[in-house]
């Protein structure tokens, strides 16, 4: 019997096309240049998926036109009529009178695009992080940081790469080393569908970025954690005792540990842990095929993604 196919397709549903109501007139905010925000909620206590978990959800603003210091933020979103999608959303970031960058999202609801201000670098200046959603089931989420003062500067941009395909979900702010410079995580989105229920059984090892004080912006950093690493492991592994097939399950439980033990730097562990514990739930009396077809769809993907190269080099 040949070896069970590891990846499963998945079709992803469009989404219905409708017209949106007409915009209304946008409102104004003025913030003092040293006035705080709101810093991102504590170290959230980490789910079993990969939903969005709203880790930002107290620094977003509505109001379409902002200003701070020299800085303004100005959003629009054009016509329409039934209901909450506009033909478009723009955002704009100046500087005085010119432009620093555009944004926009075409056919789009007015929270596909946002912005907010916080204080991720413990200076007590604010930082202004701008959030576009493509609107895909299950991507894809952008994000672009700067920060303001002395003078406007990126500091982290995930435009610049693929967020579908290397890193991507949501961005969530945690402060592992107590310093008071936040930390960051998002997903490493190289095994989603590789598993015997597609997305649904997908695992997401953590991507970390750590402000640099040299380069002067957010780099890979999980290397640095490993213990960060298997503490967001616990909670997606520990059965709740409604798993319906706990064979699927346990091949998620392995396969998820394999992951997570490898972006904790223990990569040969993890790869004498998946030898000895690895057992598809599909394949039958060809588990030694599956397993070798498994391993190869593994290295195959690690030699591409940058957060395992960041670990471990090319």
């Amino acid at each position: 019997m040949k070896a069970i196919i590891i990846l499963t397709c998945v079709v992803l549903l469009g989404l219905m096309v409708g017209r949106a109501p007409a915009a209304t007139e946008g409102v104004s905010t003025v913030f003092a240049a040293a006035e705080l925000t709101p810093t991102p909620s504590q170290t959230p206590t980490p789910k079993a998926d990969n939903e969005f978990r709203q880790a930002l959800a107290d620094i977003w603003i509505e109001d379409d036109h902002t200003k701070i210091g020299n800085v303004s933020i100005v959003r629009k979103c054009s016509a329409a009529s039934e209901n909450d999608y506009f033909d478009e959303c723009e955002l704009s970031i100046y500087r005085g009178k010119k432009v620093v960058r555009t944004f926009s999202v075409e056919y789009a609801r007015k929270i596909w695009l946002r912005y907010g201000f916080t204080d991720l670098l413990g200076k007590g200046s604010k930082q202004l992080i701008i959030h576009t959603y493509s609107g895909g089931a299950h991507c894809c989420y952008d994000y672009v940081i700067y920060d303001l003062f002395p003078t406007v500067r990126v500091i982290y941009d995930s435009t610049a790469t693929s967020s579908a395909n290397a890193i991507g979900d949501e961005l969530i702010p945690v402060n592992i080393e107590g310093d008071g410079i936040l930390e960051f995580y998002r997903h490493v989105m190289a095994f989603d569908y590789l598993g015997p229920n597609g997305h649904a059984s997908a695992s997401f090892p953590p991507a970390i970025f750590a402000y640099d004080q040299v380069a002067k912006r957010y780099l890979l950093a999980t290397k640095r954690f490993p213990d960060f690493v298997m503490k967001l492991l616990e909670p997606l592994i520990d059965p709740t005792g409604e798993e319906n097939d706990v064979e699927r399950f346990n091949e998620y439980v392995v396969r998820t540990r394999f992951l997570f033990m490898v972006y904790a730097g223990k990569r040969d562990d993890a790869w004498k842990y998946f030898d000895a514990n690895y057992r598809s739930p599909t394949a039958g009396d060809d588990q030694d095929e599956f397993k070798e077809q498994l391993r190869a769809e593994f290295k195959q993907r690690f030699a591409t993604d940058p957060t395992y190269l960041s670990i471990y080099g090319k």
